[in-house]
């Protein structure tokens, strides 16, 4: 493809750091050495503040500049897509920061030198949004707990020791609510935990909390926790951040352009990284409404992958489904992983606060609560991951 007519970089230079703490920072030096050698002539902006990029998108676009390519975080990324919703145009994605979600999702690689190369050789495509309440999403929004989760996560990497330790605690105080849910095939009632609205499959620090979501079917994906104890979210939660998938009864999907969230009392709602409000919140699916640069090899949806997630259990006569279908055996996050991971984490919390302040109590507590959890593992058969594989591999043999 290349890029034709006139770009614009618009760059986070603090983008690559979590908690005060630098992850995979990019200098200026590296940032243009990456655009020289891949032939990218743009003109490079140095976003001091979200306004101020905001503003210089603003005026690119009505410049008639062809491509802006948001180098930084999912952050910067929403900066940029903003005000390119509906444009001709191009949105480019030079992944700097630390989870990068969208860029996972869209199949770019994290290597700054091969997403430059794919800003020559990619093709643009258009991509659905989602909206809630009038402020767009492109990763999910949170209803709940997961939204007091993703909420005291995001003040955690501020350095705020208070948010650590309501983290740490929160899975054990939460509790369910009665949540009506509307969609397109009809209204839901149940109790839930917490419900998550995604357009794409990754959120916070990289959790696949909608492993079904695509950007370019025109749904929405929707996963309601229901029935879970506060071990059990503690243990889902666990899971997903260890990159395990969690095969639940308990959680139900559902797929709709529209979906209408109220509760029985307020519940704090998330967007992104953008605190939304309470409920009740009505989301809908803007279809094919940003226009990006993407890997040539990424394959348009054909609605295919619907069967894949979405099966024809009980739960589909409500237009719903559980979680994919159970491979058995999984083996499970026993209770002392589990507590492992919450006193490891609260221990090192402490350590490190009283070494190193703020930002010590923060790197001592996700040290602690991974050590935590893996002596607590130690303490559990281990014979079972074994056992699971070898059913595993007989199930995989017997697909289709």
């Amino acid at each position: 493809m290349g890029l034709t007519g006139r770009t614009l970089v618009v760059w986070n230079p603090s983008a690559g750091s979590k908690a005060g703490l630098p992850t995979n920072r990019t200098s200026e030096e590296e940032l243009r050495q990456a655009l020289t050698s891949n032939g990218i002539a743009a003109e490079l902006y140095v976003g001091d503040s979200v306004e101020d990029a905001t503003s210089r998108v603003q005026r690119a676009v009505e410049d008639g500049y062809s491509t802006i390519i948001a180098a930084g975080g999912d952050g910067t990324i929403a900066i940029v897509a903003k005000e390119l919703l509906g444009r001709s145009t191009s949105l480019g994605i030079l992944p700097l920061g630390s989870a990068m979600n969208v860029a996972r999702s869209l199949g770019i690689p994290r290597d700054l030198d091969e997403a430059a190369a794919i800003l020559m050789s990619g093709t643009s495509r258009k991509i659905d949004v989602g909206e809630v309440e009038g402020q767009m999403f492109l990763e999910m929004v949170s209803i709940g707990a997961s939204a007091e989760v993703f909420g005291e996560a995001h003040q955690v990497d501020g350095g705020s020791l208070r948010a650590l330790f309501r983290l740490l605690f929160l899975p054990f105080r939460v509790r369910s609510a009665k949540v009506t849910l509307t969609l397109d095939q009809g209204t839901i009632r149940t109790r839930a935990l917490m419900v998550q609205v995604a357009n794409t499959p990754y959120t916070g620090l990289g959790f696949t909390l909608a492993p079904g979501a695509r950007f370019d079917d025109g749904l929405l994906d929707v996963r309601v926790f229901k029935g879970l104890s506060s071990w059990g979210l503690a243990r889902h939660l666990s899971r997903v951040i260890w990159g395990r998938r969690d095969y639940s009864p308990q959680i139900s999907a559902y797929q709709s352009s529209t979906v209408l969230v109220e509760a029985e009392r307020p519940l704090p709602c998330r967007a992104d990284a953008l605190d939304i409000g309470t409920t009740p919140c009505r989301l809908t699916v803007r279809r094919a409404a940003l226009q990006v640069i993407v890997p040539r090899d990424i394959v348009p949806d054909d609605g295919s992958h619907r069967r894949e997630t979405i099966d024809t259990g009980d739960v589909a006569a409500a237009h719903g489904t559980t979680e994919r279908e159970q491979l058995p055996n999984e083996p499970p996050i026993g209770d002392e992983q589990v507590k492992g991971f919450v006193a490891g984490g609260v221990g090192g919390a402490v350590v490190g606060a009283i070494v190193a302040g703020p930002v010590g109590a923060v790197v001592g507590g996700a040290i602690g609560a991974t050590s935590g959890a893996a002596a607590g593992a130690g303490a559990e058969a281990v014979d079972e991951k074994s056992k699971h594989d070898e059913v595993v591999a007989e199930h995989e043999a017997r697909r289709p």
